[in-house]
């Protein structure tokens, strides 16, 4: 079942990456437990700019846990406007495009690398027992600390297509994101946490400043509501 973070406004989201490097660096108190946590030797969990930027990926860009773990810096490009990143799916094979912010591009090329190209993985073979050891159980940890239930990193997934479908994206573009076949994958996993049509046309007329001429219009003194 999917699950995003916050089905309305980003509290979970912000508290959990407000508090992911913290957690890492055994400096986030832990009620009714030691400070300190296991000692951590693998790569990833000694990195915790890293971990925070793998959860950027998953938020920001849409990719599933298994592509950004094996996110490949080679693969990256940009232009004036953003990043645009293509892959293959591993697992469906398909390809898929995302596009990054340029900010997003300069944190990720500026990651320590763990293996060459490859700020996220160090090239084991077996990198489903990699993601369940290392980051799935890091992120339920990190959630009982923080008291969010179900913190794992397909949530990250789902809060970007919902986020993206309650701003106004249309379903169909959501789909190529996502690198679904189907545009029923699609509807069947996030239209029952989408705003009503009719409550996210309104946001977006409402928030939207008109304008003349490219200029601003300004209202003194009109009153919200």
């Amino acid at each position: 079942m999917t699950l995003p973070l916050d089905e309305e406004g980003s509290r979970n989201y912000d508290l959990i990456m407000a508090s992911v490097v913290p957690f890492l660096r055994n400096e986030l108190k832990r009620p009714g437990k030691q400070t300190r946590i296991r000692q951590r030797k693998v790569r990833i969990l000694q990195l915790p700019e890293n971990f925070y930027c793998l959860l950027l990926l998953m938020y920001e860009i849409g990719l599933r846990v298994s592509d950004a773990v094996h996110f490949d810096l080679r693969k990256l490009r940009t232009d004036s406007i953003s990043g645009f990143y293509t892959t293959k799916q591993i697992k469906t094979g398909d390809k898929v495009t995302c596009f990054p912010s340029l900010e997003l591009v300069k944190r990720l090329r500026s990651l320590p690398q763990i293996k060459t190209h490859f700020p996220f993985f160090d090239g084991r073979r077996n990198w489903r027992d990699y993601i369940n050891t290392n980051i799935r159980k890091t992120l339920a940890e990190l959630g009982n600390v923080l008291d969010i239930p179900e913190v794992r990193p397909h949530r990250f997934r789902d809060s970007f297509a919902v986020n993206h479908l309650n701003s106004g994206t249309d379903i169909r573009d959501v789909q190529k994101l996502l690198g679904h076949r189907s545009l029923t994958t699609t509807e069947k996993y996030y239209a029952p946490y989408v705003k009503s049509s009719e409550l996210s046309l309104r946001e977006r007329t409402v928030n939207k400043k008109p304008t003349i001429k490219g200029t601003v219009v300004a209202f003194p003194n009109q009153k919200t509501g």
